[in-house]
């Protein structure tokens, strides 16, 4: 018989996964192809979880196809075929024709300006946009991930912690389409604790990473460190949850306002994928002037957030003006802002080397 744990999550996520696959077909689907869901399982306890539920919920509604993908980064020696048989048997168990795509990490894709951990975030989107436009193309694919509720408070802490502006004060969201890619994350209600208690109850082994328990990440200490005094300032886990989706429900309404704003009052240049140089509108309020910077300066980035305080940098430069001359502000990634006679321009890595 279940217990109230396997119940709640098991009807709270078929009802998730519900809504958002109804959200996805609405938004983003063209009509007259079947469905299907890719879920992204890499052998720790969130995916785990994702893989059990959405397989029983399969069982109850096969109204759509189920696929696991598993990424084999190769980083970690023999930890990381552990993981990949853990997956490939857990899938054989429970279903045995589940179709599982394994993508093997080559040789020279950890060579990345930002990092190892963003060459791999590259890695993965480049081989789930494949699997989606080649191998499933005859499918509408939701790609299911396991993020659940505290990666999404490490996210706005993470967020605050960078310099975020604050319409971006967001945890994750349940649907999003990124690039060609639209994922689903059904567990945003469930805390990681009770994650691995309902792996616990159904008898599913899973494997940790043990790199998550490294320091030299930040999002590792936050998780360790941070979360926890949190959770017990706040009074339980859930607690510091429910004030973060508050705090995100307040900003994604803020940053809906703006859009609306900046779409109904276009700007005849700045918000042009090919303007190169941007001009205030000191008529308009400030928020306004801010956000269109901002959104220009992360276009010309190529999609990579700028900093607050960079574009509050800007600005004082801006209004100061003082000589006509030329003031630069350090944007990241190696681009700069020049600021002159009350225009921005981006100047690029390549064009600075040169």
């Amino acid at each position: 018989m279940a217990t109230r744990l396997l119940q709640r999550v098991r009807q709270t996520a078929h009802n998730v996964l519900k809504n958002q696959l109804a959200e996805a077909t609405h938004r983003f689907f063209p009509r007259n192809r079947p469905l299907a869901v890719l879920a992204c399982v890499s052998g720790g306890s969130d995916s785990m979880a994702l893989l059990d539920v959405l397989e029983r919920m399969r069982n109850l509604d096969p109204s759509y196809d189920l696929r696991v993908v598993h990424f084999d980064h190769g980083l970690r020696g023999e930890d990381s075929s552990l993981d990949r048989q853990l997956v490939v048997d857990t899938c054989e168990r429970l279903r045995g024709d589940f179709e599982v795509y394994v993508r093997e990490w080559e040789e020279g894709n950890s060579k990345h300006p930002k990092g190892l951990q963003d060459a791999a975030r590259r890695w993965r989107s480049q081989e789930l946009e494949q699997i989606v436009s080649n191998e499933m193309k005859a499918y509408n694919v939701a790609v299911a991930v396991g993020h659940q509720a505290d990666d999404s408070v490490e996210t706005v802490f993470l967020k605050l912690l960078r310099g975020s502006h604050l319409a971006n004060l967001q945890g994750i969201s349940g649907v999003v389409k990124e690039g060609e890619v639209v994922k689903l994350r059904p567990l945003l209600e469930f805390a990681k604790c009770e994650l691995i208690d309902y792996l616990r109850e159904v008898g599913m082994e899973w494997r940790e990473d043990k790199s998550n328990e490294s320091g030299v990440y930040r999002r590792n200490r936050v998780r360790a460190e941070l979360i926890p005094i949190l959770q017990s300032l706040a009074g339980s886990p859930k607690a510091l949850t429910d004030r973060i989706n508050e705090l995100s429900a307040q900003a994604s309404l803020l940053e809906s306002w703006i859009d609306e704003y900046l779409e109904s009052k276009p700007q005849n240049h700045s918000h042009c994928n090919h303007t190169k140089v941007f001009t205030p509108d000191l008529s308009e309020p400030k928020l306004i002037q801010r956000e269109r910077l901002a959104r220009f300066l992360t276009r010309r980035k190529g999609g990579d957030a700028v900093f607050a305080r960079s574009v509050q940098a800007i600005f004082e430069m801006l209004e100061k003006n003082e000589g006509g001359g030329t003031k630069t502000v350090d944007i990241g990634g190696g681009y700069q802002a020049l600021c002159q006679g009350g225009e921005v321009r981006v100047v690029e890595p390549e064009s600075r080397e040169s």
